[in-house]
Order: C-alpha cells, then structure tokens, then sequence
C-alpha cells in the first residue's frame, strides 16, 4: 500500500497568531462602530433641521370661531333694514341670526324648528326659554301679522335678540 500517493498534496491553510485574529476584529470594530456614529449623526442632524423647519413654516392653530361674536356682528349688520322700512326681511334676519347662535350653543338643530318646538326643548335654560317665547311671539306676529311695523319696536326686537345672544 506504500505505493500509493495522494494525488494533490494536502493544503496547509495559514495559522494567523492570536495578535492578528484581535488586530482583525478590533479594525472591524472600529470601522463598523465609526460608520454607525457618522450615520447616527447624519440622522440627528437631518431631525433637527426637520424640528427646526417645521417650528417656522407652521402656521399659528387656526383659532376657534367666536360664535357669540360673530352673531352680534350680523346684527349690527341688519340694523340698517330698520332704517330702509324692511321689517319682514329685518325680522327674518334677527331670528335666522338668532336661532343660528342658538343651534351652535345648545347643539340642537333649532333653525328648522317652529316656534312652538323651540319653546318645548329641554337643553335650553328655563331663564333663556321665557326670554326667547318673548323674542319669537313679537318676531312672529311681526312675520305673519304684519304687525310691529315701527321703528321702536324693531329696535326692541334688535334689543332682545341682542340679550339673547349675550
């Protein structure tokens, strides 16, 4: 059996010493721990530029709608119809300005109503009720009776509608 060689010789593979297997390892730890920080400071600039950008483009919080205010707005805005001898648009203004202001209140659809469901509502304040019976009988007689066709009496009307919203 002596007679038989191996056909290739046997590859010996390099012995690396315990220096050069820790010299390995510590480049690759120090190029992988370099390349993590430069990422990681990359990324925290990029969000502070973010933050920052953001801090200036964005606009103030729209601020919520003064309903109270913009109700007393309108009213002084139809206050001219008195003067014009309008009183059917005047009186249909006043209660849609009112019953508007009203709606967005008590958070009941009160625009579609009539005056005798307006008056059977509960989330409605016993005070404000008798307030409000007084603005709708005189704004009603005005519409459908054609009466109160004066002056002194429209601004009365515009008077408690004014009240009403306050």
């Amino acid at each position: 059996m002596q007679d038989i060689h191996p056909i290739k010789p046997i590859i010996e593979t390099p012995v690396f010493t315990e220096f050069q297997v820790l010299f390995f390892w510590g480049v690759l730890a120090l190029v992988l721990g370099g390349g993590s920080f430069f990422i990681g400071l990359q990324i925290r600039k990029k969000y502070r530029d973010y933050i920052s950008t953001k801090k200036i483009i964005e606009p103030d919080k729209p601020r919520e709608r003064d309903h109270k205010k913009e109700a007393l707005d309108q009213l002084k805005k139809i206050k001219p119809m008195i003067d014009q001898q309008a009183f059917k648009e005047f009186y249909l203004a006043v209660t849609e300005v009112v019953k508007d202001y009203l709606t967005y209140k008590y958070q009941v659809t009160i625009v579609k109503m009539t005056t005798k469901e307006i008056k059977k509502l509960k989330p409605i304040p016993k005070t404000l009720k008798v307030q409000l019976q007084d603005f709708l009988s005189r704004v009603d007689e005005a519409k459908f009776a054609k009466a109160h066709q004066r002056e002194e009496v429209a601004l009365f009307v515009l008077e408690l509608a004014k009240s009403l919203i306050r």
